[in-house]
């Protein structure tokens, strides 16, 4: 996260701006490596929930990931011995973890000897399907609301964005990493249709990293952003906004894995599985 710095919007002096980074693929596009070789396979589930799709499922020892079904089914397709690169076979006692940001992630423990899976031990049963189903318990319900709900495409002006935070049972580090004390933060705008996703990127002299312990407490967090006139085609919108959610057992490889820049302000942020409600918003198309 130190690599903040990095990026290099360009923005005019006083007045925020709006980046449109069209992403020729998909940033939630989850792809999943080719199948050679055995498999593990199992079950997550998000308590609470109906739909337990895009749990992000990673293998460490491995680096392969692959993203649970709407039942929250997956398959992780493993490679054959002689194809595990330079540093040799795998062997030892590796984590599968399961994760969505502010869920709890889960962990499930398998054992690798030269290579090849060692059947009915850690988690896992002898044909490589996992043992009972691995239950996410949410850490942080998270709520974003827009007002205005609804703007003309010729727009100019303030948009707020409330976002709703608080915790389910223990206290939870949230981490906005760029905020002023304007309430001035990164919000993403991602146009539902077509996917292209807007940044926006405040500027100030007092940029400063705001961590907050969210507790049982609803805690609200104000943001505020200014758009210029014609700078969002009209189309209905998510507003995102950028913070982490700190977890003391979610290994760095895993986000990494993700996407490198993962971490860093830019449209690859979006790889992260969140569960957020509301944040819709519509720019109405000119009469």
């Amino acid at each position: 996260m130190e690599n903040m710095q990095r990026i290099g919007f360009l923005l005019t002096a006083g007045i925020c701006m709006l980046l449109c980074l069209h992403c020729e693929e998909n940033p939630l596009d989850h792809s999943v490596i080719s199948p050679i070789g055995r498999q593990i396979s199992g079950q997550a589930t998000l308590v609470g929930e109906t739909n337990h799709e895009n749990i992000y499922v990673w293998l460490e020892g491995f680096n392969i990931g692959t993203y649970t079904d709407e039942m929250g089914e997956f398959q992780i397709f493993l490679p054959s011995p002689d194809s595990q690169g330079i540093a040799g076979r795998v062997n030892g006692i590796f984590y599968l973890y399961f994760y969505i940001a502010n869920y709890r992630v889960s962990m499930a423990q398998v054992m690798f000897a030269d290579g090849e899976l060692i059947t009915s031990s850690g988690d896992f049963r002898a044909d490589g399907k996992l043992n009972g189903v691995r239950a996410l318990y949410k850490l942080l319900h998270i709520r974003t609301t827009v007002i205005p709900e609804t703007v003309p495409e010729n727009f100019e002006g303030d948009i707020n964005v409330l976002v709703q935070l608080q915790a389910v049972s223990d206290s939870v580090n949230v981490v906005f990493p760029k905020i002023t004390g304007g309430s001035s933060g990164v919000v993403f705008l991602r146009n539902i249709s077509s996917e292209d996703v807007f940044v926006y990127l405040p500027e100030s002299v007092e940029n400063i990293q705001m961590s907050e312990k969210i507790g049982p407490e609803i805690r609200y967090i104000p943001l505020v952003f200014r758009v210029r006139r014609g700078s969002l085609p009209s189309g209905r919108y998510e507003a995102i906004p950028y913070f982490f959610v700190e977890q003391d057992t979610l290994p760095p490889e895993l986000l990494e894995s993700l996407d490198p820049n993962v971490g860093e302000i830019g449209p690859d942020y979006l790889n992260i599985p969140f569960r957020r409600d509301g944040g819709q918003f519509t720019v109405q198309p000119l009469q």
